[in-house]
């Protein structure tokens, strides 16, 4: 069966506003994960494929790793310098820079051959494998030209006895036939390879490429590689990690730079030795001249400030910022009183109230205005009781009133201006005398300052010169700082890529694709499946449930008249059955039909449904109030010149607008001509009494209304 339209009682309900996130659809769900269940399992496939090229193609990283910590070297602790030689993380830190600094990292590498890398040629060309140390043969070169850097040249075994060689240069091919331990020289490289092998027929792959790398090149990668951290502070511990996607030249790098890092801070303690001793030299130095110049400083600080009598100045200072506040209080005592008789003349015309009150200070020069305003004003309503308000003198009186009015405003502002320079002149005088009192301490302060600048360098001046007699005691024990706890290790498995992880997070991938997609079709739904779905997402009666028509209709029709035992006629009367319960005031009913937008088939309902009444023997007709895109009249075949248009605007008659449908007690009330203003027509009284008319002639009323959506 064909999805359902449901039909619901419209009077008085309003749609629920259902939030799709709160209100997950359980069955609408399930529909969705049906419908699209390939569509994931096809998304999680492809996530597995990408990971599985992706670690197909992706070289492998391997890490090698070495711990050295900083010894307790118990010379220096029979010495008593064993704090001068402590390293904190700022020094533990300088050890890690050494370490990465390219002089450092160049001479470490000398002995492990690094300059050439050997690599096998994958099959596809796209994952070579760096081949370390040397494989079958060993090459000694001598680049002559710079644009050999970083370009491949192809060795190739041809027997026990030779091999050839080429390379590039430019837009040709160099390529020679040579002997082992023969050397080969042009205006590009000087050429030698020693054989490392006892048969050529034990080579798997004869052919191999090698790229010659200058040493800024090659010491630039292994700073891009290397990594050096201070483990633990309080252990005074370093870790020293190479990584590489060769596991000999990860291992053997990091042993070097172990090795090598222990022997130069060897030879290097003795050299920072005597510069710190050197360094300390020139501080005492410093730190002495320092000492004498605060010495002389205080001694000019207690000439210049005058610091002879603190608390004096104080009260002074004390009795003049309280005669400030009593000033400050009067002038913001006048401001209110003036910015109030202000207000009150602007919104008032009768000044009797103020002349009742006090004024007191600067706003007691005004009474003498104030009692010639309420003369004028006194005089005005003497003359009010025989003369006209509009009278010449009352005229007069009312601007001399309001000229007087206007320079008494003027003047009270302008003592409100005054009033506010004298304000902020008096601020003036309270900050000054502040920064006066708050400089007295100030001077004892600064001079406390010196004090304790003076003692301060005093006692670094005694550091250094104790730090320097332990230095030079610890000159004659000098020994290697670190030790090596944890050697270079030989890596068993690479730490790149996360070969698990890659691989759950293709199938990861699919599933949330899949996941987002099916949410995602999910609430692109826009239809009701179920009943349950439409009781949930409103609060209107089920009447019941309309099959859909499953033959196309051009334009509705009426069908139960035709097949009066169909199951869409049954399903008519079972509506029409549920609406006999509905409560009704009178005896005639009027039943509207509606949708949401057009083509839903309220129309076909609508129809159907006075049809289906008609068949009881009842008076039944049907109103077309869709003056947009009327549909009765060719539903019912006609071309009416008279309708409801005509009938709202007086027009025509009731009687001239009904219409019989060749459906026994079936008739109807077309559109007539469409009105330019519809909602206008409908709200006009005359609709309502159009609906008392037609009560008193038929039973049941059923209304046509446009869809709500553009209604």
């Amino acid at each position: 069966m064909s999805e359902a339209k449901a039909k619901k009682s419209s009077a008085g309900t309003a749609a629920k506003q259902a939030n799709p996130i709160e209100e997950i659809n359980v069955g609408l769900l399930l529909y969705v994960v049906r419908k699209n269940i390939f569509i994931v399992l096809l998304l999680v496939l492809v996530g597995i494929s990408f990971s599985w090229i992706y670690l197909r193609y992706v070289p492998r990283i391997y890490e090698s790793s070495a711990t050295l910590m900083l010894q307790s070297v118990k010379t220096n602790e029979v010495l008593g310098v064993e704090k001068i030689m402590e390293i904190d993380q700022k020094e533990l830190q300088r050890e890690v820079e050494l370490m990465r600094s390219k002089n450092f990292i160049e001479n470490a590498i000398d002995s492990l051959g690094l300059e050439i890398a050997y690599f096998q040629a994958g099959r596809t060309n796209l994952l070579n494998s760096e081949i370390y140390p040397s494989p079958f043969v060993k090459i000694e070169c001598n680049v002559l030209k710079p644009f050999l850097y970083g370009q491949r040249i192809y060795i190739n075994v041809l027997d026990d006895y030779h091999y050839e060689f080429r390379y590039a240069a430019g837009e040709r091919d160099i390529v020679k036939k040579m002997r082992f331990n023969e050397t080969f020289k042009n205006t590009d490289i000087e050429f030698k390879v020693v054989k490392n092998f006892t048969s050529y027929k034990k080579l798997i792959n004869p052919e191999i490429f090698i790229i010659i790398k200058d040493k800024s090149q090659l010491v630039s990668e292994i700073i891009s590689n290397i990594d050096i951290q201070p483990l633990n502070l309080s252990t005074r511990t370093l870790s020293v990690s190479y990584k590489s996607e060769n596991i000999s030249k990860a291992y053997s790098i990091v042993a070097q730079l172990s090795q090598r890092f222990m022997e130069y801070n060897r030879q290097r303690k003795a050299e920072s030795i005597y510069n710190i001793l050197n360094f300390i030299d020139d501080q005492i130095d410093t730190i002495g001249q320092e000492y004498f110049r605060i010495q002389d400083s205080m001694n000019r600080f207690m000439v210049e400030s005058g610091l002879i009598d603190p608390e004096r100045q104080m009260d002074i200072s004390f009795n003049t910022l309280r005669d400030i506040d009593v000033e400050e209080k009067r002038i913001l005592v006048d401001k209110r009183v003036l910015e109030g008789l202000n207000n009150y003349l602007k919104r008032n015309d009768d000044v009797t109230f103020l002349m009742g009150s006090q004024l007191e200070g600067t706003a007691s020069v005004y009474l003498v205005p104030l009692q010639h305003i309420k003369l004028l004003t006194d005089k005005k309503r003497e003359l009010l009781l025989d003369l006209n308000p509009d009278h010449p003198d009352i005229t007069i009186l009312e601007q001399q009133i309001e000229e007087t009015k206007k320079e008494l405003i003027t003047s009270i502002q302008s003592a409100v201006n005054k009033n506010d320079i004298r304000y902020k002149a008096i601020q003036a005088e309270r900050a000054k005398t502040i920064a006066f009192l708050f400089k007295i301490p100030e001077n004892q302060n600064k001079f406390s300052e010196l004090e304790q600048e003076r003692d301060r360098v005093q006692q670094i001046y005694l550091n250094l010169v104790d730090q320097k007699a332990q230095y030079s005691i610890a000159l004659a024990g000098i020994v290697s700082d670190f030790i090596l706890i944890q050697a270079a290790s030989v890596p068993k498995s690479p730490i790149s890529p996360n070969i698990l992880m890659i691989r759950a997070s293709g199938l990861i991938f699919g599933l949330i694709v899949g996941l987002f997609l099916i949410v995602f079709r999910y609430f692109q739904i826009n239809f009701v499946l179920t009943v349950d779905d439409l009781k949930r997402r409103t609060n209107a009666t089920i009447l019941g449930i309309i099959p859909k028509y499953k033959t196309p209709l051009e334009y509705s029709q009426v069908v139960v008249v035709n097949s009066p035992k169909s199951g869409i006629s049954e399903a008519f009367r079972t509506v029409r059955a549920s609406l006999q319960f509905l409560p009704s005031q009178n005896k005639s009913k009027v039943i509207t039909t509606t949708s949401t937008i057009p083509g839903e088939g309220k129309t076909f309902v609508g129809i159907n449904l006075a049809a289906i009444y008609s068949m009881l023997g009842r008076r039944v007709i049907i109103v077309d109030l869709d003056l947009r895109k009327p549909r009765l009249a060719k539903v019912f075949n006609i071309n009416p010149e008279h309708g409801v248009s005509t009938l709202l605007t007086g027009q025509s008659e009731l009687e001239d607008c009904i219409y019989e449908s060749g459906v026994t007690n079936l008739d109807f009330i077309p559109c007539g001509p469409i009105p330019p203003n519809p909602s206008e027509l409908i709200m006009l009284p005359r609709m309502q009494e159009l609906i008392d008319e037609l009560r008193l002639k038929y039973d049941f009323i059923f209304i046509d209304t446009p869809p709500i959506g553009i209604s």
